[in-house]
């Protein structure tokens, strides 16, 4: 059974980036002063678990009039299994329900964009380089213009 979970404690958080750190130092080799940043405690970070084992995070922030979607990882051998999709799915009713006048954007690797359109996500704009990793801009699209700070 997956669980997805806004993370309230520093257990949790722990478990969060013991995920970020497997998916991207150990396995994509992206610094850890990359990876952890100044922003950690503004974030809502999120904990998914599949058969009680946690398997995937990811957190969102306030960027200016955007909800920005970041360190969304899931460990390889959850990957398929439907805990980032859940993921996903909990991080963007929180943002639409506690944020709605902020639009949903993320810097999304290139190899997960796949999934990302999947979601419903939008690709926008040309690929870049963030941590030596190409990404794209991606958006969700709002359900309802009006009241959108950025549109």
């Amino acid at each position: 059974m997956i669980t997805v979970k806004h993370v309230q404690t520093e257990e949790d958080y722990q478990q969060c980036l013991d995920i970020r750190r497997k998916v991207f130092i150990e396995e994509q080799n992206i610094s850890e002063r990359d990876e952890v940043d100044s922003y950690e405690k503004e974030a809502l970070h999120f904990l998914a678990t599949l058969d009680a084992k946690p398997v995937a995070t990811g957190r969102i922030r306030i960027k200016g009039s955007f909800m920005k979607f970041e360190r969304v990882a899931t460990l390889k051998e959850a990957r398929g299994k439907g805990s980032a999709s859940a993921l996903m799915k909990e991080m963007e009713r929180v943002s639409g329900e506690k944020y709605p006048t902020y639009l949903m954007a993320m810097h999304a690797q290139t190899s997960a964009i796949p999934f990302y359109l999947k979601l419903g996500w939008v690709a926008v704009g040309p690929i870049f380089v963030e941590a030596e990793i190409e990404h794209q801009l991606m958006i969700f699209p709002p359900k309802h213009r009006e009241g959108l700070k950025c549109l």
